[in-house]
């Protein structure tokens, strides 16, 4: 049976609501934890019933996923410098 090494990295609809309303544009989001380096983008999917967009890469690491099987969803932590800005003034540590 064929098999590929595949994760989704599952971003929700409030995240996304949120990152478009805000003032700023382009907020400059770092994946600093779930998908590893190297890991290569396969496709990208909407769930209508949730809202939640996918996004399914592919890694030496992943586990194999037979074809039509289900795909593991992944967590991952962002990072945004601009965000760390604005929610820490000058001279304050967190």
């Amino acid at each position: 049976m064929k098999t590929r090494r595949l994760k989704m990295a599952r971003v929700s609809k409030h995240f996304w609501i949120y990152w478009m309303t805000q003032d700023y544009v382009n907020p400059g989001f770092e994946v600093v934890e779930g998908i590893p380096k190297g890991a290569e983008f396969v496709r990208a999917f909407h769930d209508e019933h949730t809202g939640h967009l996918y996004f399914v890469f592919s890694h030496e690491t992943f586990a194999p996923v037979p074809f039509g099987g289900k795909i593991p969803v992944m967590d991952i932590v962002l990072h945004s410098s601009l965000v760390e800005q604005l929610l820490q003034p000058e001279g304050v540590e967190l």
